[in-house]
C-alpha cells in the first residue's frame, strides 16, 4: 500500500472517550478501527423546512485523524468506526461503502486504494439479541475474492476453530464458519489465545474478537502476521489486535 509498513488496529473501547482520545493522541498505529466508541450528537442542520434541525451525529474529533462512521439513521447507535490519520489520509483513496447489503451500524467497509494496489477493511460488531443472532446481513453478503480484505471484529462468538477448549460453542457459530470458508477467510489472529479478560468472577476470559485474511489478501503478500497486546488497547478489557 505504501513504501513504508501501515499499522492497523482493531480495538474495542467500551465507550470510553478518554481512551478514544488517548489512542487518537498516544498510539503508533496509522488506522484504527475501533468498537463499543461514544457517538453522538455533535451538530445541528437547520432549514427552511426544518427550523428546529436536525441531530448530525458524530464521535471523539481529534483533528490529527479523519474519522469514518458506518451507514445509519439518526436513531442508530454505532457500534463501528474507524480512524485514518489525516496525514495518510491524504494520499490515499478511501471510500466509505455506505450502499453494501452488510453496512450498517454495526458493519463498516473501507475501500482504500494508493497506486496500483487496494485493500478493503470490513469493521464487524455482532451485537448479539436475546435469542438468536443478528449476523444476518453479513452471512447473506458475498465478499470480492479478487482484492484483499482484512475482516475485523468482536463476532461474540464460541467456536471449536478459535476459542479455548471449556468454552460452550455458540449455536450461530457452524453457518458463521461456513461463510468464512466460502468467502475464502483464514484466520490471522492466533486461535486459543485470550484476548478478553473478564472483570467478573463468574465470567471466563475468551476469545471474542478476530483478524481474517481472504485468500487474495494472502496471495499479495501484503500483511504481516497480527500481534495481541492489552497494553495497546490502553486499559480496555479487550486487548488490541494490530
Amino acid at each position: 500500500m505504501s513504501e513504508y509498513p501501515i499499522c492497523i488496529a482493531l480495538v474495542n473501547t467500551h465507550c470510553s472517550t478518554a481512551r478514544v482520545q488517548g489512542l487518537l493522541q498516544c498510539s503508533s498505529f496509522d488506522i484504527l478501527l475501533l468498537q463499543e466508541l461514544w457517538v453522538g450528537t455533535i451538530n445541528m442542520q437547520h432549514s427552511d423546512s426544518d427550523p428546529h434541525g436536525t441531530d448530525i451525529t458524530g464521535t471523539t474529533f481529534n483533528n490529527m485523524w479523519e474519522s469514518f462512521l458506518p451507514a445509519h439513521s439518526p436513531d442508530d447507535i454505532c457500534k463501528v468506526t474507524a480512524y485514518v490519520r489525516s496525514n495518510l489520509a491524504k494520499w490515499l483513496l478511501i471510500w466509505n461503502c455506505l450502499i453494501l447489503p452488510m453496512s450498517g451500524p454495526n458493519c463498516l467497509v473501507l475501500d482504500i486504494v494508493s497506486n496500483d494496489k487496494a485493500i478493503c477493511l470490513i469493521n464487524f460488531y455482532h451485537c448479539v439479541p436475546s435469542k438468536g443472532h443478528s449476523l444476518y446481513s453479513l452471512l447473506a453478503s458475498e465478499c470480492d475474492d479478487v482484492v484483499p480484505i482484512v475482516l475485523c471484529g468482536d463476532f461474540n462468538t464460541h467456536s471449536c476453530l478459535w476459542s479455548l477448549p471449556s468454552a460452550t460453542v455458540s449455536p450461530w457459530a457452524t453457518p458463521l464458519e461456513e461463510w468464512f470458508n466460502v468467502n475464502n477467510f483464514d484466520l490471522l489472529s492466533p486461535p486459543w489465545t485470550i484476548m478478553w479478560v473478564s472483570n467478573r468472577p463468574d465470567q471466563a476470559s475468551s476469545i471474542l474478537d478476530l483478524v481474517l485474511l481472504n485468500t487474495a489478501g494472502v496471495v499479495s503478500d501484503q500483511f504481516s502476521n497480527a500481534s495481541i497486546s492489552f497494553a495497546d488497547s490502553l486499559g480496555s478489557d479487550h486487548a488490541a489486535l494490530s
